[in-house]
Formats: C-alpha cells, structure tokens, sequence
C-alpha cells in the first residue's frame, strides 16, 4: 500500500440478483450475483472494481461512484460457458479521486469459494456404522421465477469415480450402503445457504482378515435449472475409509470337518473342495491366525478333500498339528 494512499477492504458476497425473463407469464428469473462490498471512503471518489475467477481477470468496471456500485456484480453471463462451479472468485477495488486519477493500488478481497463444499475431504466410518457427509452451498441455485422460488431445485447424483464406474447409481456398493438418498441429492433455492447432508453407511464384510476399504464419493450436478448455473459443477471427490469393527473374539470357534465344512469365527458358512492352505481367520491389529491345510482324502474322487493340519499363530508362538493325509 502507498503511503497515505486510502485504505479499502473489500469483500465478496453471494447473493441473489434479477435476471433474464426466460418465460413471459413468470417474469424475470432470480439468479446468483456476487457483489464487492466495501465501506465508501469519505470525499468525492469513483472506484474500480475488477473480478477474478481462478485468478483469470473477467470484467472490470471502471470509474463508478459508490452510489452505483450495484452495477459492479459479478453475473452468470460473465463465466458461464467458460468457468465451472467450484470456482475461486475474488475481486479488487482501486480509488479514484475527483480527478479520476488512481489514489492507490488496487485493494484485494480474500478468496470466495463459490459451489457446493465438503466441510471435509476424507471421512471414517466403521462398518456396520453410519457418518454424515456435510455441504456447504455458496451460489444460489437459479430459479425461473420469483413465484417458483419454493420449486427450484438442483438435483446432484451420487456416483463414483470414473476408476470406479462414474456413472454407476447403486444403493449397495461394495463398501458403502446409501440409505437416505440413493440416488442423488436436491438443493432448494429457497434452502441455498444452509448445509445439505448425505448418509453414508459402512457395509460389513464377513471375512474378519480384511483389511480398511477405501472409496470416494462424486457429486454429478444434473441439467435440471434453465439458468445453466450448475451445470458440469467440479465438486471434490470426498475420500471414505470404511474400518473394519473391532469383534470381541473372547468364545468364538472357527471350524473345519468332514470334508471340509466350514465356519468361521463369525458364523459364516461354507464348502470346499480345494486342496492347499488357507486362511480361516487373521487378525489385523496382531500377530493372531489360523491356518488349515486341506489334502487329498486317498480316494480318486475330487469332489471332496480332508483336513490334513491346522496351524495357529499366537503372537511368537506357532501351534501345529499335521495329520496323514
């Protein structure tokens, strides 16, 4: 700042503003504006204000006096078709004196993420348990009329990454179960500026040796508002980490018999043919494990196969037993 050069502090502000009538018999339509805001200096000064998305300079206004000042808003028609929501927005404000010559550098307003926010980018759930994924809106919607306000709606889809089928809408994925909303999310135009909340529950897998899963939830804004505001909206990948429950092991019994019959230790059942070692449990938080060896029973058949040993891993002791086959 140049020394005794007047000081402003501006700051940008999501608003709703008029916009275009795009039906006769509703009228004009209500759409997102920002505004530079800024106390007025005292004395006969005019100001500059110039806008930033992603640090691009978009529109400038030159030469406005602060009764004006409302002209200077940041509309749709300057960067829809060429920024996309989540967008960093911000905006300068130089003074000009009675002369119109600069009284000073411009002054810069902080950066105003404008879209839909997750309050945080990485989450933990237990499985068998439920989180809630939190949203800020920061533009509002759009809406055809002011009459419409209650109707106006932006509808976002739930779906995964594109390594993970993007455009895949399930209620049963493989580490995550949406209860609440399955398919999607909506926004009101009338609800814009409070936090919307999706549910996520942890699927429980049986297998006690598996390890945490990781998955990430992608917000897909549908074409649903005639404003074209949310269309294509870059909204964060929000990664999830599903752990797996810490069980009470104190009593449980995996089995294995006959040829072979199996439980685990968390009363899964199954059979088996197969010949080799497997696992029957493993534990992740300690040197615990069980192991069986299935062989050949001595007969030609291949439709059944014997317990042939079992090993058990406790810490730094190992028990073992091998049987004939």
């Amino acid at each position: 700042m140049v020394l005794g050069s007047p000081v402003i502090t501006p700051v940008v502000h999501a608003d709703v503003g008029t916009g275009q009538t795009l039906t006769e018999m509703y009228g004009p339509s209500l759409e997102p504006v920002f505004r530079c805001q800024f106390e007025a200096l005292s004395g006969n000064y005019s100001y500059d204000v110039s806008w930033f998305i992603n640090d691009d300079e978009v529109v400038n206004f030159l030469n406005t006096t602060y009764v004006d000042i409302e002209a200077t808003q940041l509309k749709p028609i300057h960067w829809i078709g060429t920024y996309k929501l989540n967008m960093l927005v911000r905006c300068t404000v130089r003074s000009r004196d009675e002369n119109f010559m600069p009284s000073g550098p411009p002054c810069e307003s902080e950066i105003y993420i404008a879209g839909l926010i997750p309050e945080k980018f990485e989450y933990n759930v237990q499985e068998g348990s439920s989180i809630t994924i939190r949203y800020n809106v920061t533009v509002f919607l759009g809406c055809l009329a002011t009459d419409l306000l209650s109707a106006c709606r932006q509808k976002f889809y739930v779906s995964l990454p594109a390594y993970q089928n993007r455009d895949e809408c399930s209620t049963s994925q493989y580490s995550l179960h949406l209860r609440r909303q399955s398919c999607g999310l909506e926004i009101y135009a009338n609800d814009w500026k409070e936090p919307i909340e999706l549910v996520v529950h942890g699927k429980i897998n049986s297998l006690n040796f598996e390890m945490d899963r990781t998955t990430f939830i992608h917000l897909k804004s549908l074409k649903d508002l005639p404003t074209n505001v949310w269309n294509d909206a870059r909204i964060p990948e929000v990664k999830i980490v599903v752990s797996r429950a810490v069980y009470n092991m104190t009593g449980r019994q995996c089995h294995s018999y006959n040829d072979p019959h199996i439980r685990t230790a968390d009363g899964t059942k199954f059979d088996t043919s197969e010949q080799g070692e497997f696992i029957m449990y493993r534990s992740k938080r300690g040197p615990y494990a069980v192991h069986v060896l299935f062989g050949s029973c001595g007969t030609d058949t291949s439709l059944a196969s014997c317990n042939c040993g079992v090993a058990i891993r406790n810490n730094q002791s190992l028990f073992l037993v091998r049987t004939a086959c």
